[in-house]
């Protein structure tokens, strides 16, 4: 009968004695697998989010109410056909529509707080109520008073809330 356990023990000795004859190869490999495993581990603490959504799910449930770029352009256009509007820049960003309107010179700042209105009625009342709205109004004057005016509303609101420098 053949004896699996002196085998065992050839092979041990065997793998040891190369090991000791090759000692420094040995060290560096097994310095090299703790160093590749340190570099992990550290890579996982600094990046622990990498490749999940930057939203997490709080976006679930916005294609039934998207906004397309189509839209986007539409309202682009809208705005800059008000009289006392030089140009409109508009981005959906997330659950958050962002619009920039530079309005011409000597407009009142009452005056440019009407582009709100423009803006919720270019909206229906789904992508209204699921989406907040962030308006910023200069002039292209940049020495007027009363200008940057912030205009936001949040979806749970049903007006602009508005701050303005004096």
């Amino acid at each position: 009968m053949y004896n699996y356990y002196n085998e065992v023990i050839k092979l041990k000795s065997k793998l040891i004695n190369e090991i000791k004859k090759n000692k420094y190869t040995s060290i560096a490999v097994v310095v090299f697998i703790a160093l590749l495993l340190l570099l992990f581990i550290i890579y996982k603490a600094v990046m622990p989010s990498l490749g999940t959504p930057v939203y997490g799910n709080r976006l679930d449930g916005i294609e039934k109410v998207e906004i397309t770029t189509t839209k986007m352009g539409e309202l682009d256009e809208k705005i800059e056909n008000e009289k006392y509007v030089s140009s409109c820049k508009t981005n959906v960003s997330g659950k958050t529509v962002d619009i920039v309107v530079t309005v011409i010179e000597e407009t009142k700042p009452k005056d440019a707080k009407k582009i709100t209105d423009v803006i919720l009625k270019e909206f229906d009342e789904e992508q209204v109520a699921y989406y907040d709205f962030q308006v910023f109004i200069k002039s292209e004057n940049s020495k007027e008073t009363g200008y940057p005016i912030i205009a936001y509303k949040n979806k749970s609101n049903d007006n602009f809330s508005y701050s303005s420098a004096k």
